[in-house]
């Protein structure tokens, strides 16, 4: 007796950022999958969507350095190296609006290698879809007491420069008070 099954086409196990978190306006992206899947599935059948754009937005596959760098920092090189094509890294095709929601959609049709007699691959048969928020445009706010709001701050008391985003420490350590005369 001999038996065959079908498990299905790839699909995501883990995505880097994981979904609901707040991305930069050119986020890159890490998918890991569950088994192999073709570049070109991939690039026809992956791509995001933002919210005020009625238009889909197709994926930049990251190859080279920058896909290197990006699996490195994620502690996923080796891995990668092993097996290639069950690491997916991308970036959606276009700056993303300050605040706007995304989704990276990872549709159907994307498939494994072509294996045996099975000539076309596997095909997945079910579209997901991962949230996202694109972070807030930068901000830096100052402040300090004053004695009426028209007047200038009082000198013995702090001084408070606050940011709404993490800044490099190397940056802040170039931040200078200055007077105005």
């Amino acid at each position: 007796d001999s038996y065959q099954f079908n498990s299905g086409g790839p699909y995501v196990q883990v995505l880097r950022p994981y979904a609901g978190h707040r991305i930069d306006e050119e986020q890159s992206f890490v998918l890991q999958l569950n088994g192999a899947a073709t570049v070109a599935s991939v690039q026809a059948n992956v791509w995001c969507t933002a919210q005020g754009l009625g238009e889909r937005i197709d994926i930049r596959l990251l190859t080279g350095k920058e896909r290197d760098g990006l699996l490195t920092a994620q502690g996923l090189q080796l891995a990668a190296e092993k097996e290639p094509l069950k690491y997916v890294t991308l970036a959606c095709n276009r700056r993303l609006a300050p605040s706007a929601k995304v989704q990276l959609v990872f549709g159907k049709g994307v498939s494994t290698p072509p294996l045996g007699n099975n000539a076309a691959g596997v095909p997945n048969s079910v579209e997901k879809r991962f949230n996202f928020q694109v972070r807030e445009p930068f901000a830096a706010d100052f402040s300090c007491e004053r004695e009426n709001a028209q007047s200038a701050c009082l000198p013995l008391r702090p001084m408070r420069l606050s940011f709404n985003a993490p800044v490099p420490v190397k940056l802040l350590q170039g931040i200078r008070l200055v007077s105005a005369k």
